[in-house]
C-alpha cells in the first residue's frame, strides 16, 4: 500500500527550492484558452510547467472545441508529458482514481488529477498544484501541496504587470459567461480589484 505523504513531509530540507507547476487538469487551460491568454499562461509558467499523459490527450480533444483552439499551445508550454513509469505507478494511480470516481463516470474521469497526485507523491516532487477542481485541490492540500487556481494566476498575472486589471477583468467576463464561475471576489471588478491589492 502507497503510502502518502504529509504536510510534514514536505517541509524537508533536500528538497528542491524550485517548484513545479503541475496542472492535474485541463480546468486552468480552458479558462485561459476562452480569455484567449494562453501566451500568457506561457510567460507565467516559464520551464516549470508539468503534465501528466492523461491530461495532455484531455488537452488536445479540448483543443477541437470552439472557442478553445489555442490550447494546441499546451504542448509547447509542458512540454512531453509525465508518464506512471512503472507498474506500481499505474497501480496507484488507478486506486487513487477510484476514491475520486463517482458512479457511472468514465473511466479517464478523474484520472489526470490521480496520475499527477501518484507521480508527485511517488517522486516526492516539489510541487504547486494549478486546478480549479475543488475536490483535487482539497486532496492536494490535505498532502501538503499548494494549490492554485485560474483566479491566483490572474492575480499573479496584474502584480507582475503581465495584464492590466482591465484586461484580467475581461478574461473573467468571458470564463463567467462561458462556464458559470461564480466567486465572492469575482462579484464585481471592485471586488476582484481589492482582492488583487490584498
Amino acid at each position: 500500500m502507497t503510502r502518502w505523504r504529509t504536510r510534514s513531509d514536505y517541509c524537508r530540507p533536500e528538497r528542491s527550492v524550485v517548484a513545479s507547476l503541475f496542472f492535474p487538469d485541463n480546468t486552468v487551460l480552458v479558462h485561459f484558452a476562452l480569455m484567449g491568454r494562453m501566451e500568457t499562461l506561457r510567460l507565467v509558467v516559464r520551464d516549470r510547467g508539468s503534465w501528466c499523459a492523461s491530461v495532455a490527450h484531455e488537452c488536445e480533444l479540448g483543443a477541437r472545441k470552439p472557442g478553445q483552439e489555442s490550447m494546441g499551445l499546451a504542448r509547447e508550454i509542458f512540454g512531453e508529458p509525465l508518464y506512471p513509469r512503472d507498474r506500481k505507478e499505474q497501480i496507484d494511480a488507478l486506486a487513487l482514481r477510484e476514491t475520486f470516481a463517482a458512479p457511472g463516470d468514465p473511466k479517464t474521469k478523474h484520472l489526470g488529477e490521480a496520475e499527477t497526485l501518484t507521480i508527485i507523491n511517488n517522486r516526492q516532487i516539489n510541487a504547486m498544484f494549478v486546478t480549479d477542481d475543488e475536490a483535487a485541490a482539497l486532496r492536494a492540500t490535505s498532502l501538503g501541496i499548494p494549490t492554485y487556481t485560474t483566479w491566483d494566476i490572474l492575480k499573479l498575472c496584474v502584480r507582475t504587470d503581465l495584464l492590466t486589471i482591465e484586461e484580467a477583468w475581461s478574461g473573467i467576463l468571458v470564463v463567467r459567461g462561458n462556464r458559470g464561475r461564480r466567486l465572492p471576489y469575482l462579484r464585481d471588478r471592485r471586488s476582484f480589484e481589492r482582492w488583487c491589492e490584498r
